[in-house]
């Protein structure tokens, strides 16, 4: 059933040619969202548009009904959008996105949806026309492009930062500020290069014949051991480098974070080792994160804040217009539900971009909350027996370190389920002296500790969450088949 005219829907009827089918109006509801709606007769002309005209071109609906599409909007939107005004007119809705230059008010992006009209005979009598402005949609996607585009031009530079840095190493003994270190089957240092001074606070005599692992404080003493043991018996007979990420104890107490590059010696059973101060890039990545942390958190407010308001209203005014259309068997009931489906799915598409963007650790959030609903997630979607151990508290631990250990718990568990082929995943958090430590276990196939040191882009990234809060992450086989992934950052409170 056709619902009774309004008194202006009169008027503009009274003002089309008796000889043409009238065209349905759509109802009072439209007027009031902030996006075009109009219709159109066969000679593109309007026989209805709705109140953001006049917000848009400055127009109102008494200087714009019965003026032709080309004289509202200019020509160059005109030639823009003519292919498709040619396809609604046979009888076929489309929709496309472009770049309108208005001859009145300002260029917009725009998304627009043209639905034909069809009178009670079965033929097309004009068309019906949704335009909706984008534009801050593509400013925000812009910027996510550019965002984008120098994080990948950070990440290529320091990339080319550290190749030639290996370069230099192999090719600088005693000139090098780095430590060189040449140490046999058991880890005592044999020799060591004059500048291993800048690095270790002692002079290289006062090296030579001490274990390189009593140079390294606590924890790091051992997993370095345990390192070294994995590198002489798996991948030392390859001859290939390894890189490992410690620190070193200084005489006067302090620690300094290294990166230590083993290469081995097969004719003398021997490796060297060279030892790198990396305090500089420790503060320089830590900065990077920060900035890319707080510009992510403030893309994530802006929309959530700005363009998913804005479309949630648009999306409830839809809908009421819809359950209206429905109620009254209007012929324009499918279209508007159509439209509010197509607003809701936009609504949500900007929500999860926004959720995307936001922080992992939420006000209020802890780290044992924040892994357990990754174990559940690992449990519900991958169909793998997936456990917490957290019998502790870490409600006062500095977000900073809870963010990095989360973001490594959970891309160490998606290396378990892409690669290892595992049943059965442990993860287990706990307090250990003045560190923290999470390890995730499997009983998978296995992978090569020493193999992978440089090797897998989602291992580097996780030594390289661990440094930015001072800490260290090596891979343990385990004897009973499968792998551990162990992180150890000092205990540090917010």
């Amino acid at each position: 059933m056709k619902p009774p005219a309004s008194p202006s829907a009169s008027r503009r009827a009274r003002s089309q040619p008796a000889t043409k089918p009238a065209i349905a109006e759509p109802e009072a509801a439209v007027e009031f969202i902030p996006a075009l709606v109009a219709c159109f007769d066969l000679d593109q002309r309007y026989v209805y548009c709705n109140s953001a005209y006049e917000a848009w071109f400055g127009l109102g609906a008494e200087s714009i009904l019965g003026r032709r599409f080309t004289d509202v909007v200019g020509p160059e939107v005109q030639a823009k959008a003519q292919p498709f005004i040619e396809s609604v007119l046979k009888g076929k809705a489309v929709s496309f996105e472009d770049h309108f230059p208005y001859k009145l008010g300002p260029n917009r992006d725009v998304h627009v949806e043209y639905v034909p009209s069809i009178s009670d005979d079965g033929h097309v009598n004009g068309w019906y026309s949704l335009t909706v402005d984008v534009s801050a949609q593509r400013e925000v996607e812009k910027n996510l492009r550019s965002l984008a585009s120098k994080l990948e031009q950070r990440v290529e530079q320091r990339t080319l930062q550290l190749q030639e840095s290996l370069k230099l190493l192999q090719s600088i003994h005693d000139s090098s500020p780095d430590a060189l270190l040449q140490l046999d089957a058991d880890g005592i240092v044999l020799a060591a290069s004059h500048s291993s001074k800048n690095v270790f606070g002692s002079k290289s005599a006062d090296l030579v014949g001490r274990r390189l692992r009593e140079l390294l404080p606590g924890s790091c003493s051992e997993d370095f051991e345990e390192f070294y043991s994995s590198y002489r018996g798996n991948a030392g007979d390859s001859g290939k480098a390894c890189l490992t990420e410690s620190y070193v104890l200084r005489p006067d107490g302090t620690t300094c974070p290294v990166e230590i590059a083993l290469g081995n010696i097969p004719a003398l059973e021997q490796c060297t080792a060279f030892v790198r101060d990396i305090t500089k890039r420790r503060r320089l990545e830590s900065e990077l994160l920060r900035v890319a942390t707080d510009e992510r958190r403030r893309l994530a407010m802006d929309l959530h804040d700005s363009l998913c308001q804005q479309i949630s209203a648009i999306h409830f005014s839809l809908a009421t217009a819809s359950n209206q259309l429905t109620t009254s068997e209007h012929t324009l009931a499918p279209m508007v539900k159509k439209i509010t489906l197509m607003a809701a799915a936009a609504l949500e598409d900007a929500r999860q971009i926004a959720h995307g963007l936001s922080p992992v650790m939420q006000d209020g959030d802890d780290i044992v909350r924040a892994i357990r609903r990754l174990v559940r997630n690992i449990e519900d979607l991958c169909q793998v027996q997936c456990r917490l151990h957290a019998a502790q508290v870490f409600d006062d631990l500095h977000p900073d370190v809870a963010s990095q250990l989360y973001h490594i718990a959970q891309e160490a568990l998606n290396n378990v389920v892409r690669h290892a082929a595992a049943t059965r995943i442990e993860v287990t958090l706990a307090k250990a002296d003045h560190d923290v430590v999470l390890t995730i276990s499997d009983n998978g196939v296995g992978l090569s500790a020493v193999s992978n040191h440089d090797a897998g882009r989602g291992i580097r990234f996780m030594r390289y969450r661990a440094g930015t809060v001072h800490g260290s992450l090596n891979l343990v086989r385990k004897k009973e088949g499968g792998m551990a992934v162990v992180c150890r950052v000092p205990y540090t409170t917010a």
